[in-house]
């Protein structure tokens, strides 16, 4: 018999295991005697020091440290060309700090930030060629959107809340607006409606009453000359709308915006989510609505980079359908105009934000920049979308170029929770 530090060896089916007298190192074999995992053990058998796996070849597999029978410290994981395949850090069995994926070929797959076992930090996906795909921002294993859902129904409750004017179907439609301009995140707070556009967008519903029609461009009805070019002016100012019975529902049908006559340009809602509007007003006769809204009053204008509808992060189901355009509004002072050389993608994510298939077959996709607001605008419309509670979807697009002529990528994260 040998000192407590020597090992008993036992061969069963091919390979070698080991039963331990004491601390000392184990040695675990495949049928040819090559090693296949050696590590430390402590007195009470548990892994403690050192830990390796290897490829029957003799090629590293894992190379890992334990401390009382769980990991502790670097972890190197590798494939069978001897590449790096995970970089990582445990602490007490859990992942923390750094991890990085990459391929056989050593292009990374995914790179991540741990915190006690839980995500925690940036969690970027990469496609074949080594190029980041999505970026999400992890707080304790949870993803970080600009905003939870919790300050989401918090704040929209509290635009719902807040007292108007007096005026009813005035005040429930610019709660409305208020609620869509805060999840696309432009200026809300300080909109407000004007006496003048009330009566401008009052009269475009009254002369497109009397026309019988939808008219940016009215003829005279027979109006006195006055009057009629008032509501000319607010007929070519205001965003129309017929057969819809209250204002606030018009809001909805301005946002939708996407049958064939304006998905192309989706004016507007461009219009309703204008960054520079600061005053709006609406009017309704018979079975016409406008809301005025051509507007530029509002000089708080953050320095934004692009306006996306639905929103980034999570967006309220009971505010969008299957059947609504995607938009992405672009800043033109940061992005020159948009050519056909411009592409988007929408993917379908799983739990892991990573992509689930090809991407979504788009059965619409154009570049519009016509000056409805700003005016460099990208409208698509993915297929067989599912608006559902955790349904997750990645948009990326291609061919973009700052003022400076640099090229730019842009993705984010659409993800659809319910207000209920």
């Amino acid at each position: 018999m040998k000192t407590a530090r020597s090992l008993l060896l036992v061969v069963t089916f091919g390979f070698l295991l080991c039963a331990w007298a004491g601390a000392g190192t184990i040695e675990k074999k495949y049928s040819d005697g090559t090693i296949k995992v050696k590590f430390d053990i402590d007195a009470q058998g548990d892994k403690d020091g050192p830990y390796e796996e290897f490829f029957p070849d003799g090629k590293p597999k894992v190379k890992a440290t334990y401390k009382g029978d769980k990991l502790n410290g670097p972890y190197k994981s590798f494939h069978e060309n001897g590449k790096p395949a995970i970089i990582a850090t445990y602490k007490d069995g859990e992942l923390t700090g750094s991890y990085v994926e990459e391929t056989p070929e050593g292009v990374k797959q995914k790179t991540a930030a741990y915190k006690n076992g839980k995500l925690h930090g940036s969690v970027t996906q990469y496609d074949k060629a080594g190029k980041p795909t999505v970026t999400q921002i992890y707080n304790e294993g949870q993803p970080a959107y600009p905003r939870t859902l919790d300050e989401i129904k918090k704040k929209l409750t509290e635009i719902y809340n807040v007292k108007g004017s007096g005026d009813a179907e005035r005040d429930a439609a610019l709660k409305k607006l208020k609620a869509y301009r805060y999840l696309a995140e432009v200026p809300y707070e300080t909109l407000e409606l004007d006496e003048q556009y009330n009566k401008g967008a009052q009269a475009a519903a009254a002369i497109c009453e009397k026309l019988n029609r939808l008219d940016h461009n009215p003829p005279n009805p027979g109006l006195p000359e006055a009057e009629y070019k008032f509501a000319a002016k607010g007929a070519g100012s205001s965003n129309l709308s017929m057969g819809i019975k209250r204002l606030d529902a018009a809001v909805d049908m301005w946002i939708f915006d996407s049958d064939p006559s304006n998905i192309a340009g989706l004016g507007h809602r461009r219009w309703a989510l204008n960054p520079s509007m600061g005053k709006t007003g609406f009017g309704m006769s018979g079975k016409f609505g406008a809301m005025w809204a051509s507007d530029g009053s509002n000089r708080q204008v953050p320095d934004y980079d692009n306006i996306v509808f639905p929103a980034r992060g999570l967006m309220p189901m009971e505010l969008f359908s299957p059947n609504h355009a995607w938009n992405v509004s672009l800043n033109p002072r940061k992005y020159r105009q948009p050519g056909a050389e411009t592409k988007m993608q929408v993917s379908a994510l799983d739990a892991n934000f990573a992509k689930v298939g090809e991407p979504l077959n788009l059965n619409f996709a154009q570049v519009s920049r016509a000056g409805f607001g700003i005016p460099y605008c990208l409208v698509f419309r993915p297929d067989k979308l599912a608006v559902a509670p955790g349904r997750r979807y990645l948009v990326e697009i291609e061919g973009l170029a700052r003022t400076d002529g640099k090229p730019a990528f842009l993705s984010y994260v659409v993800e659809f929770v319910s207000l209920r």
